[in-house]
């Protein structure tokens, strides 16, 4: 199957991002155990704290594993689980921007870059891009069942 190169490309960015979160789920539950945590005076608040950051971190990461699949194999529906991952990683982090007196602009840089993300795959070209590969499968399908090479 011919892939126009932005699916590729959006499909190997989701796939990173996905990794990078499975990562960072990894190293929260590292240092849940680690020894400064463990040393800490309220090492099960400090612990529980850690292991829910990182079910949240895991959750994202298989949302955007699976939009990168879905994309990756021309399903329409893998571009709109990857846009309301970014979405949901961005309403909490700007409620937690506005919520303090002043917003400290190295923290907001995340939301800014998951919304960008969010309004990239929200495009309407990657969704006519989803389209046609999602055709080009459905006719190679087709084609299979009937025995046309």
């Amino acid at each position: 199957m011919k892939r126009p190169p932005l699916i590729t490309a959006l499909a190997g960015l989701a796939f990173v991002l996905a990794a990078v979160m499975m990562y960072g789920a990894g190293y929260l539950v590292w240092l849940a155990h680690s020894p400064e945590i463990l040393r800490d005076k309220d090492v099960a608040n400090a612990q529980y704290g850690l292991h829910l950051a990182a079910a949240v971190a895991s959750g994202y990461a298989l949302a955007f594993l699976a939009g990168s699949w879905a994309m990756w194999r021309g399903k329409r529906w893998g571009r709109w689980v990857i846009v309301a991952g970014n979405a949901l990683v961005v309403i909490p982090t700007v409620l937690d921007l506005v919520g303090e007196n002043h917003i400290d602009w190295d923290e907001a840089a995340v939301p800014v870059f998951f919304g960008l993300m969010a309004i990239l795959y929200a495009l309407p070209v990657v969704g006519r891009s989803t389209i046609r590969v999602s055709r080009r499968s459905t006719q190679r399908n087709a084609d299979q069942e009937q025995g046309i090479s």
